[in-house]
């Protein structure tokens, strides 16, 4: 699998498992995520070109601060699409090892 197919392959699992959950965050704050979320498929599949707004993806802090600990699949998915997102706007490759395990569960 190709980085960037890796990288897709993550943020819409992430994005499903979002879906899955819709009481997971108050409102906003779900908008925001899914939002964002979608944009980084968009980005990874080709159809946005900004990689400046890399730069302005808060859904990880959300991740961190607002997402109650019963909901830790989630917070898996969100963090593994964090990390494809900030390495992407390092220019650094992914390390497939730390997204195997995410990949390998069903939502």
């Amino acid at each position: 699998m190709s980085q960037e197919a890796l990288k897709l392959a993550v943020c819409e699992r992430a994005l499903l498992l979002l879906q899955a959950q819709p009481n997971a965050f108050i409102v906003p704050i779900y908008t925001s995520v899914e939002a964002q979320l979608h944009w980084l498929i968009d980005y990874f599949s080709g159809k946005e070109t900004d990689m400046k707004r890399l730069h302005t993806l808060t859904f990880g802090h959300y991740a961190v601060r607002e997402l109650s600990p019963r909901y830790g699949e989630l917070y898996a998915g969100l963090n593994a699409a964090f990390y494809v997102a900030e390495k992407t706007r390092e220019g650094v490759k992914v390390d497939v090892s730390l997204l195997e395990d995410f990949l390998a569960t069903r939502v």
